[in-house]
């Protein structure tokens, strides 16, 4: 059976976001967190509330970015905002629920 171009290309998004998100996910939690750095950006925003405040970095990180993915569903289109939120959120549960070294 042949796979349609549009699926392969859906299976690599999907593999490229998950390879990211695991990527940033280690390197929070495995070097920035525990060193007490800071990134830039909203991840470094995040980071800067987190230790300022003790609130949950996942809960900071996706509150952050939901104002910039509201922006970019209008900027750039719905389907860009969607996977993006969805990566935030995977995110987000990837610093909550696995253990890094």
């Amino acid at each position: 059976m042949k796979k349609s171009k549009r699926s392969l290309y859906h299976l690599e998004d999907v593999l490229y976001i998950g390879a990211g998100i695991l990527f940033a996910a280690f390197a929070l939690r495995g070097f920035l967190i525990p060193n007490h750095f800071l990134d830039g950006g909203i991840t470094g925003l995040s980071l800067l509330l987190h230790e300022t405040t003790h609130f949950e970095l996942a809960t900071i990180l996706v509150l952050a970015n939901l104002p910039l993915v509201l922006l970019g569903a209008k900027l750039v289109n719905r389907q860009f905002a969607i996977k993006t939120f969805i990566s935030i959120v995977v995110l987000a549960l990837v610093l909550v629920f696995v253990p890094f070294p």
